[in-house]
C-alpha cells in the first residue's frame, strides 16, 4: 500500500523498504535534507553503510557502491558531474583489497581524478592535462606537477616552453630566477642536466629571462660545465664550455673561446698559475 502523511513521520523501530528507489523531494531552498543523528552519550558516531551482497561469493571487480552527483546541462539533460565508486580488487578471504575512485566530468567525459588501490595512490589516471598543486603557508605553488609540459615545479609553475623530450624539476620563484634538473632524451643516449635560467624546446637551449645562463650536463663519456652571458628571453643560447671531465683527464676551454682565462691561486698569490 501507499503511506501518505502531511506531518512528520516517526518510526520507533527499524524501517525497511523493499522498493528500488526512495525519493525525497522539496521545493524549498536548500532542501531536502537527510539527517542521520546519533544521540547516545558515548564517543561513537552514526554510520552510513552501503552493502553489496550478490547472494553468492564475491568476485574480483565487483562494485560495492556508487555515489553520484547529478545536475543538468544547458540542454536540460541529466549529467553526472562527479561520482565516487568503491569496488573489490581482490575478494580472496584473508587478502581482500579494495579500490576507492573519484571521477569528475571534464569536457563532456568522465575522467579518473584520484584513486586509492592496493598498490598505489594515483592522481590523473586517465592522463589528462590536469595539474597537481600543493600550497604551503607562504607559497601558492610550493609543489606543482604540470601535466601539460610533464615537469615538476618547486616554488613555481614550471616554464611552459619545455619540450616533450625533457623531464625534470623546475625550482625557484619565477622563470627569471629558476633552475632545472632533469633528463634530456636524445638520440644515442640521454643526458643528465643541471641548468640555470634556461629551457629546451626539443631543438635548442633558450634563455628563460634576460640573465646569464649556466649548464652542467653528463653524457656517457664526459661531465661538461658551460656558461653563457646575458641574453634575451626565449633567444637561443650559445653556451661556452668551461670545463670537461673525462676518464682520461680534465680539459679547460675545450672550444678555445677567446678571453676565457685559467687562473690558480695559492695561499699568498692570486696568480700562482695563469693561462
Amino acid at each position: 500500500g501507499v503511506l501518505t502523511t502531511t506531518a512528520a513521520a516517526v518510526f520507533n523501530g527499524g524501517f525497511t523498504s523493499n522498493g528500488d528507489t526512495v525519493t525525497l523531494t522539496s521545493s524549498a531552498q536548500d532542501d531536502p535534507v537527510l539527517i542521520i543523528q546519533n544521540t547516545t552519550n558515548d564517543s561513537n558516531s552514526a554510520r552510513l553503510m552501503f552493502v553489496k551482497d550478490r547472494g553468492a561469493a564475491a568476485l574480483d571487480g565487483d562494485d560495492i557502491a556508487d555515489i553520484l552527483f547529478v545536475g543538468e546541462n544547458d540542454a536540460q539533460q541529466a549529467v553526472t558531474y562527479a561520482d565516487v565508486r568503491v569496488e573489490i580488487i581482490d575478494a580472496s578471504d584473508g587478502t581482500e583489497d579494495g579500490r576507492f575512485k573519484v571521477q569528475t566530468m571534464l569536457a563532456g567525459t568522465a575522467v579518473d581524478r584520484m584513486q586509492f588501490n592496493s598498490a598505489e595512490t594515483i592522481f590523473n589516471q586517465d592522463s589528462k592535462d590536469l595539474d597537481f598543486r600543493v600550497e604551503s603557508n607562504a607559497k601558492a605553488n610550493m609543489f606543482v606537477v604540470d601535466a601539460g609540459v610533464s615537469q615538476i615545479g618547486i616554488g613555481m609553475v614550471p616554464d611552459q616552453s619545455w619540450g616533450s623530450n625533457l623531464h625534470g624539476i623546475n625550482f625557484g620563484i619565477a622563470d627569471e630566477d629558476a633552475g632545472w634538473i632533469g633528463w634530456e632524451q636524445i638520440s644515442g643516449g640521454d643526458n643528465f642536466n643541471m641548468v640555470w635560467n634556461a629551457y629546451n624546446d626539443n631543438s635548442n637551449w633558450k634563455y628563460a629571462s634576460n640573465n646569464p645562463a649556466t649548464r652542467f650536463y653528463q653524457t656517457s663519456a664526459a661531465n661538461i660545465f658551460q656558461h653563457a652571458a646575458n641574453g634575451s628571453a626565449d633567444a637561443t643560447i650559445s653556451f661556452i664550455e668551461n670545463l670537461r671531465l673525462t676518464s682520461v683527464g680534465a680539459i679547460f676551454n675545450e672550444g678555445g673561446a677567446a678571453g676565457l682565462d685559467f687562473r690558480v691561486e695559492s695561499d699568498a698569490k692570486t696568480h700562482a698559475l695563469f693561462v
